[in-house]
């Protein structure tokens, strides 16, 4: 299950991940007064839809400019993101940005960490062969080394390298604690007084894990999934969407493979 930036950014900033200072609007109204309350001089306004984050964050550099964003990203049609709601965050002096990744490898099955160089946009870790990879032994944890090997990948040092291992070290409680399957900054800056920030964040959990997660189950965006998908998981079915015209309901997911390979065979499901 994918959750809000806005979301995640919360419960990471009670774990100690340092992120941006910002506000949630519902209105362009609102977001104005979200830019006067918080420090300037710029703000980004970021759309708040699953599915969507990453498209145009815009920079303003007043309130006005602010609430024109935000009133273009709540629209719906064509000119509108159709957003339901908008992060108004303050804009950071520039500094040097990377890409931190951590989650589950499904290959290796374990916790595993990617760094690497910033893209500005958040993208999966399978997407971006040129992270370097650290995996996680599950019966030892995360440890200072790691962190230390990876701040080294990144060529950082001193007070940046120590403040980048505080934030992977509360990165990796957050995935321990939220049964979190992929936590992605980009990008990840450092800040002269901060150490480190995560400007950009994307956050997914495990919907296996939600029983034991009625917080997270609260943070579902209802209107924003797939209602096909929640119809299935009401009914405890695991469902996937493909294309073509013949559905498949079997009660195992190697009967499920080769039964579709088999109609996909005859050239009744789309490649």
């Amino acid at each position: 299950m994918n959750i809000h930036e806005y979301q995640a950014k919360r419960l990471l900033a009670r774990f100690g991940v340092p992120i941006p200072e910002g506000r949630v609007a519902y209105t362009a109204e609102e977001a104005a007064a979200a830019a006067r309350a918080i420090p300037g001089p710029a703000w980004y306004v970021k759309p708040q839809r699953l599915g969507s984050e990453e498209a145009a964050v815009v920079y303003a550099t007043t309130p006005e400019a602010v609430a024109a964003a935000a009133d273009r990203m709540l629209a719906t049609g064509p000119a509108g993101a159709g957003a339901t709601r908008v992060l108004v965050e303050e804009a950071l002096p520039e500094g040097k940005a990377f890409a931190l990744v951590i989650g589950v490898d499904p290959e290796a099955g374990r916790i595993a960490c990617w760094v690497g160089s910033s893209l500005g946009s958040n993208r999966p870790a399978a997407a971006r062969p040129d992270l370097d990879r650290l995996l996680i032994d599950p019966a030892l944890g995360l440890h200072p080394h790691h962190a230390r090997r990876l701040a080294a990948r990144l060529g950082l040092a001193g007070a940046e390298a120590a403040a980048f291992g505080r934030c992977l070290g509360a990165l990796y409680e957050a995935v321990m604690a939220l049964d979190a399957v992929r936590i992605e900054i980009d990008p990840l800056v450092t800040h002269e007084h901060r150490g480190v920030v995560a400007v950009g964040l994307a956050m997914a959990v495990d919907d296996c894990a939600l029983y034991r997660q009625p917080e997270m189950q609260a943070l579902r965006a209802d209107g924003e999934e797939d209602e096909t998908l929640r119809e299935a998981e009401r009914n405890g079915l695991n469902y996937l969407r493909m294309k073509g015209s013949i559905g498949c309901l079997a009660n195992g997911a190697g009967l499920a493979m080769a039964t579709m390979d088999s109609v996909r065979s005859h050239g009744e499901i789309g490649r």
